[in-house]
């Protein structure tokens, strides 16, 4: 499950709509909508919004990626760094 399912995840069990789901994190609409369809990657910092009021959802499950998608030289770490900035 990459990142954006897992927002869209938390975005249908909570209840929200995308634009009250917007406004409790503080992003704009556009941005959120941008996030669910894979043009962007959400930041750090909209991902630790989202971890602090949905704390059920602990930073690490919003942020573990599959191993098969590790190059040969990279940890899980160093995975975790290069999509986040991709």
């Amino acid at each position: 499950m990459v990142i954006k399912d897992r927002v869209q995840k938390i975005l249908n069990a909570s209840g929200l709509s995308a634009s009250e789901f917007s406004k409790k994190l503080n992003i704009q609409r556009s941005r959120l909508s941008h996030i669910l369809s894979g043009r962007n990657k959400p930041t750090l910092e909209i991902i630790v919004r989202i971890n602090k009021n949905f704390p059920k959802y602990t930073l690490d499950w919003l942020i573990t990626v599959s191993y098969t998608h590790l190059r040969a030289h990279e940890t899980r770490g160093n995975l975790v760094c290069r999509l986040l900035l991709e």
